[in-house]
Parts: C-alpha cells; sequence; structure tokens
C-alpha cells in the first residue's frame, strides 16, 4: 500500500515465482507488478514518491532481494520515463507477453 498523510492513494505487488521467471533468472529478485495510483491522486507525484521509497522498503521487508524487474509495455512512454527517473534501468530487454511486448526494467538494490 502507497500512503499519504496515512491515506492509501496507490498499490503494488512484488512477486516471486513463476511469472517472475518471465523476466529475471535472478534467485532474488521481485517482481513489481499491479502498481496502480488512485485517479484522485494522479499528477500529483505520489507515483514517484512510493517507487523513491521502494529500495528502502525491501532493504526492510524483504532483505533477501537484490533487484526489483517489471515489465511495462513499450508504448507507455510516461511509464517508462516514470520508472527511469526512479533508478530503473533498460537493459534492452523486451518480453512478449499476452498484452503485447514489454520492455524488462531492473532496480537494483
Amino acid at each position: 500500500m502507497i500512503l499519504s498523510d496515512d491515506a492509501p492513494v496507490g498499490y503494488f505487488a512484488l512477486e516471486n515465482g513463476d511469472k517472475l521467471r518471465k523476466y529475471s533468472i535472478n534467485p532474488k529478485a521481485r517482481l513489481l507488478t499491479s502498481f496502480s495510483i488512485d485517479e484522485r491522486y494522479q499528477g500529483q507525484g505520489m507515483a514517484k514518491k512510493g517507487l523513491n521509497q521502494l529500495p528502502n522498503f525491501i532493504r526492510e521487508h524483504l532483505p533477501d532481494t537484490n533487484e526489483v524487474v517489471l515489465g511495462v509495455n513499450t508504448r507507455n512512454g510516461a511509464a517508462i520515463s516514470l520508472y527511469l527517473k526512479t533508478g530503473f534501468t533498460d537493459e534492452d530487454e523486451i518480453y512478449v507477453g499476452p498484452k503485447g511486448p514489454q520492455h524488462v526494467l531492473h532496480l537494483k538494490i
């Protein structure tokens, strides 16, 4: 859950298992999925703030994790830009899934 002044404004999931293996072979990685900000809070920097706090959250709650990966649709330039501004890197990997081609982005922890 992503909070602002104790109010929920968004959420995400950090998955492991079979779904993760489509994006990474790193056994210490987690897959960021379902990242969403409530439409009432969009455009207020909440997504950026939440993503910037992700490394510390992982260090505290998932200390065995050393990387976060995600797939973002190649046509979603705004999301790609956001992820790159918050520390993710594009290593020129593409995963072609049921929703089309996805850039695989990496965040080292």
